[in-house]
């Protein structure tokens, strides 16, 4: 039976009461003590001093203490967002403070995170926007919306889209058939089926006659016609033909290229660096990048060089130096030189961060160091890494916390 949640927290509340004893408390925790007892039915990660927590269906936050600073009633909490958490109650949405002050009563259908002082809410199917304070600044009047960037924001009625700034006023008339973010000075828009990128004026600069376009970054854009990818400038010239089956934008000095159904990467100058020969790839991390081909993973870097064989089933991204590799089942983990620094032994791992990772084997979870050693024994039933010097671990159906070690 679980011990009544009011109890708890009250329990909490009184130990705050003695700062002397919880000061001496805190510098002496071991790395793998118990510090917020299990007790929740689901707990994730902290994030800048707060986790979001469940109790008997109801959701809310608490803080690094252990206290509840949202209080549980919520049927869903979702991330902070400029000093707000996002809430759900009865089926509408609203927005709570740290405080747990109901800022925004729950009472839209649908709400989003915030982007430059704004928050778009929904009721009934049309979309407007509120400042922090909860005031509605835009209208609950469009059909649809996307984010501010750089002072304006894409909005839709009637099938017509144009762009609004945060207090409402229309910037650019509402005449295209779809639009897309400002990014680096220019929106991608669409007109009588064509793709073409305008101004912050609304002055068309590149007319439309793309099939498709992705929004501008590092001073060029990918976009398509006829069925293939390239990329132009923001004069519109084009930098790299257009002769792929897809290109993501540029990150780094490279983007990503696919031809054939294979992967590959290429400069700024339309150089291939990789050519494209990969089954399957992810993004550039530290340098590195894990490609796949054959079934089997590797490694290689920005030249394009294999740096670790193509001969794991399964791989993570790099993480403090090391990154979580799987053969046959089992996972271990390797340095950038591609050396097995810890044998692959475990049935699961997650991730190094804070010194640690967890790792599973035979339904237990537990932790360990960058250097193999368990630092945590194998016995929690499921265990997510640390954050903010905390990770949540699961026993016997309860989700709690345990320190990485003195603060």
């Amino acid at each position: 039976m679980k011990t009544s949640l009011p109890f708890i927290v009250c329990v909490v509340m009184l130990l705050g009461m003695l700062p002397v004893r919880t000061q001496n408390r805190v510098a002496q925790r071991k790395l793998g003590e118990v510090v917020i007892p299990l007790q929740y039915d689901a707990a994730y990660n902290f994030s800048a001093g707060f986790a979001v927590v469940r109790w008997d269906n109801q959701w809310g936050v608490i803080d690094k203490t252990g206290k509840v600073v949202v209080p549980l009633q919520y049927a869903e909490v979702r991330g902070f967002s400029t000093g707000l958490w996002t809430v759900r109650r009865e089926g509408k949405w609203g927005y709570v403070d740290n405080t747990g002050k109901e800022v925004v009563h729950p009472q839209y259908d649908e709400v989003r995170d915030c982007s430059e002082g704004r928050w778009a809410v929904a009721r009934e199917g049309k979309w407007g926007f509120i400042n922090k304070t909860g005031k509605r600044v835009v209208p609950l009047q469009y059909d649809k919306v996307l984010r501010f960037s750089t002072g304006l924001t894409a909005v839709a009625r009637d099938g017509k889209w144009g762009f609004i700034d945060t207090t409402g006023k229309m910037v650019i008339p509402l005449q295209y058939s779809e639009a897309k973010s400002f990014a680096e000075g220019f929106a991608p828009v669409n007109s009588d089926g064509k793709w073409g990128f305008i101004d912050h004026t609304g002055k068309m600069v590149i007319a439309p006659q793309y099939d498709a376009a992705m929004s501008f970054s590092t001073g060029v854009a990918s976009v398509m016609r006829d069925q293939k990818w390239g990329f132009i400038d923001t004069t519109g010239k084009v930098v790299v033909p257009l002769r792929y089956d897809y290109a993501f934008n540029f990150y780094a000095g490279l983007a990503a290229v696919q031809r054939g159904g294979k992967w590959g990467f290429i400069d700024i100058t339309g150089k291939e660096v990789v050519p494209p020969q990969y089954d399957d790839m992810r993004e550039f991390a530290d340098g590195f990048l894990m490609v796949r081909r054959d079934k089997k993973w590797g490694v290689i870097d920005t030249t394009g060089k294999v740096v670790i064989p193509l001969q794991y089933d399964e791989t993570k991204d790099f993480n403090q130096g090391l990154a979580a590799v799987s053969c046959d089942d089992k996972w271990g983990f390797i340095d950038k030189t591609g050396k097995v620094v810890i044998p692959l032994l475990y049935d699961w791992t997650g991730s190094f961060t804070e010194g640690c990772a967890p790792v599973a084997r035979d339904d237990k979870w537990g932790f360990i160091d960058t250097t193999g050693k368990v630092v945590v024994p194998l016995q929690y039933d499921e265990a997510y890494s640390f954050t903010d010097g905390l990770a949540a671990v699961r026993s016997e159906g309860n989700w709690g916390y345990i320190a990485h070690g003195p603060q």
